[in-house]
């Protein structure tokens, strides 16, 4: 599971049932388990997607790893639409906010105290 964060101002598109209609449009019926909304789409035997607020958006899937090539190329391409729709950054700026994230969990951003 992977929490993505969103971009600012980005959420009034998440809200409501605009998530729900989202994950629609790119991976085709979905349906709610709890506050999870759950799809299925080529390699991908199931993507669960829930909002944490205004600022994150928790992603969990599976992936079907015996998926035709071609499949799984076709896969990639909408789940990178739904990621960059559903976070507002693209590709590049997902990576840089999880070395953000990353960075911060390991405390490399703090100060070193000499004793």
């Amino acid at each position: 599971m992977r929490g993505y964060e969103i971009r600012r101002g980005h959420y009034k598109n998440l809200e409501g049932d605009k998530l729900q209609k989202l994950m629609e449009t790119l991976f085709g019926s979905v349906h709610q388990e709890g506050e999870w909304l759950v799809a299925s789409f080529g390699a991908l035997k199931s993507v669960k997607c829930r909002l944490e607020g205004k600022e994150k958006v928790w992603v969990d899937s599976e992936t079907d790893r015996s998926a035709d090539m071609g499949v799984a190329q076709q896969t990639m391409g909408v789940w990178n639409d739904f990621l960059e729709a559903a976070t507002g950054y693209d590709a590049k700026q997902r990576a840089k906010k999880a070395q953000e994230a990353a960075k911060k969990a390991t405390g490399d951003d703090v100060p070193d105290v000499k004793v």
